[in-house]
């Protein structure tokens, strides 16, 4: 019996999960927090450490879509915490990679590109190659945020050579907005510097 009710509890919880990553698609963040809460609670009664990680760093992303950068910070520090106490690469990258972008939103440049860094070693560790293009994104970013125009294009060109042929639910390089602007400017500034030189 006591079995079954782990088990109901562990299937709920990925039900509650679901819900609320669609709830976050749908901009409806205050509810998808809700949720990963109540998710987190019956992985807990699980003891599914793994999803309870998992849970809190997805609700950051919730946290973060919705303009609380500190409960998203918050969260993702015990997420951190908890996926180095199992060594947990894969979400360790993870972890790093959206403090990353926590840091490039408070336009702290040299903190993201330090977190993308870790977050790129970690995900390069286990060849997870969403992951390793996630944080290249982010450093693409910081570097054209920082002038450093050659280098933002170099990563941007790693980048999309590692998704070159694979299939991506998630959109091409160039898709995600502020990225398409980091590297505008990047391109815009390259031009400018060669018609100088």
């Amino acid at each position: 019996a006591v079995g079954r009710t782990v088990g109901h509890a562990s299937l709920i919880a990925g039900a509650l999960s679901n819900l609320a990553a669609l709830a976050t698609r749908q901009g409806h963040f205050h509810e998808a927090r809700g949720l990963y809460a109540e998710s987190r609670e019956l992985f807990a009664r699980a003891a599914d450490r793994a999803s309870v990680a998992w849970s809190l760093n997805f609700e950051a992303e919730a946290a973060r879509r919705h303009g609380d950068l500190d409960g998203a910070e918050a969260l993702l520090d015990v997420a951190l915490r908890q996926f180095l106490e199992f060594e947990d690469a894969w979400g360790i990258g993870s972890c790093l990679s959206d403090l990353g972008g926590l840091a490039s939103d408070r336009r702290d440049f040299g903190l993201a590109d330090a977190r993308y860094r870790g977050g790129l070693r970690m995900f390069h560790a286990v060849q997870h190659r969403g992951g390793i293009r996630k944080a290249l994104e982010g450093l693409v970013i910081t570097a054209a945020a920082r002038q450093e125009h050659g280098r933002a294009l170099r990563l941007a060109g790693a980048a999309e050579a590692l998704w070159c042929g694979y299939h991506d639910d998630f959109g091409g390089i160039r898709k995600r907005p502020d990225l398409e602007r980091a590297l505008a400017r990047a391109r815009e500034r390259a031009r400018l510097e060669e018609g100088s030189s």
